[in-house]
């Protein structure tokens, strides 16, 4: 309380995810516009193409943007407080230990048993309050249905065990923003996996669903749990007064 009596006001919530106007990615060779938005702790956000997308693969190209493992042709794209362009190798480290990303495919390392691709991140940067990541790994796996398949290689998982298996990788260190490529194995119904991305956003997470076409009914889903849509558009080519193409 302040001199006087006075109530002194809470801060601001800071901004999980904070994307300035005319933030552009590459998809293919060709830029695309994100709209501006700003995301805050326990929100939902779905990223997609605003009409038809001619079959360009957006989603992964958002979520590289979206997850500091590609920058921005133009604008600032601020994440958890940080303009990962400005870090240092060190202070990138430490800001990739908060995010969580959860690829459409491939990801995994084909050498590892899927057990060991869950635990990397825990071995690489540490558990939160010490715990043991082999464990930590299985607690995740036995949750997602996954506990026969622990000592797997990828190539021995199906395509949606090997998604989840990306899924409890992104989820080891309890992250504060999380992006997924795709929705996996998302239904109306449910599902385990998105069971504990709800979980994950109830504890305070923010979390981003790229995608590359409509999925109207998730979309519903999302829009229920008080989501977002963020509509991306290509860039227009323009015409000079020289007859040049400029984007």
């Amino acid at each position: 309380m302040a001199l006087g009596g006075a109530v002194t006001a809470p801060p601001a919530p800071a901004a999980v995810l904070r994307l300035s106007p005319h933030v552009a990615v590459a998809v293919e060779g060709s830029p695309w516009e994100i709209e501006e938005v700003e995301a805050y702790a326990g929100q939902w956000l779905l990223f997609a193409p605003a009409g038809d997308s001619g079959g360009v693969d957006v989603a992964s190209a958002v979520a590289r943007v979206l997850a500091t493992l590609a920058a921005p042709l133009q604008g600032a794209v601020e994440i958890l407080g940080q303009d990962p362009q400005r870090l240092s190798y060190a202070q990138m480290q430490k800001l990739r230990r908060r995010l969580g990303l959860v690829q459409g495919w491939g990801g995994l390392l084909s050498n590892r048993t899927l057990r060991e691709n869950v635990a990397l991140p825990a071995l690489v940067h540490g558990l939160p309050g010490g715990g043991e990541a082999g464990a930590a790994a299985d607690r995740l796996l036995a949750k997602l249905g996954l506990a026969p398949l622990a000592e797997a290689r990828p190539y021995q998982a199906d395509r949606t065990s090997a998604w989840r298996a990306r899924l409890a990788r992104a989820l080891m260190l309890d992250p504060g923003w999380l992006v997924l490529e795709g929705i996996g194995d998302w239904t109306p119904g449910g599902s385990a996996a998105w069971s504990l991305l709800e979980q994950s956003v109830d504890r305070g997470a923010a979390l981003a669903v790229c995608l590359s076409r409509p999925a109207p009914a998730f979309e519903r889903w999302l829009r229920g749990r008080g989501g977002r849509v963020v509509g991306c558009r290509p860039v227009a080519a323009e015409v000079t007064g020289e007859g040049e193409v400029q984007r």
